[in-house]
């Protein structure tokens, strides 16, 4: 059975302030690897790379940076023998956060987010051990820029339900 979830859910877990009410700009990416790897024009290292160039021209101020799976998978569990289902639930209400406050430009924050969704790095294992399994991280980024250009990021993470690897696709989103 497969379910889609919209990104604009994540939005409203994270802290209250002045956005538009929908997306600004909503893709389709692949998470396949070799598309990844290849930085394929339809992989999701591409797009993020894309969406996130085009709205740091657009705006210094606050962007919202949502990648979801499409549809996912029910039944399936954590390594810990933990229902999907049951880790969704916890994480919705109590988001998974990591915060990074030391970007000097756009290219250090970008491959942070990919590391970081990939699993790698300080950060990424831990979400990776937190979210564990056949469990699917979905992600927003709070993305700000400060008065001497750096960038600092909020990362709210909910653990959830398994993707549907046999569609691999994630839906990007950009709102500032």
């Amino acid at each position: 059975m497969k379910t889609i979830i919209l990104p604009i859910i994540l939005l409203l877990l994270l802290p209250a302030f002045t956005i538009h009410a929908e997306p600004i700009q909503r893709v389709t990416a692949s998470a396949g690897v070799i598309s990844n790897m290849r930085n394929s024009e339809n992989s999701i290292k591409f797009k993020s790379n894309q969406l996130l160039t085009d709205a740091f021209t657009k705006t210094n101020e606050l962007i919202i940076f949502t990648s979801v799976p499409t549809t996912f998978l029910e039944g399936e569990k954590d390594d810990n023998n933990v229902s999907c289902d049951t880790r969704f639930t916890e994480t919705q209400s109590s988001p998974l956060v990591y915060i990074k406050n030391d970007f000097k430009n756009k290219d250090d924050l970008i491959n942070w987010i990919s590391n970081f969704s990939q699993g790698d790095g300080k950060e990424g294992n831990d979400l990776y051990k937190k979210c564990s399994g056949d469990c699917s991280p979905q992600y927003s980024y709070k993305i700000t820029r400060n008065t001497a250009g750096n960038f600092s990021l909020t990362a709210s993470v909910i653990c959830g339900k398994a993707r549907n690897k046999s569609d691999d696709l994630y839906e990007l989103t950009i709102t500032y």
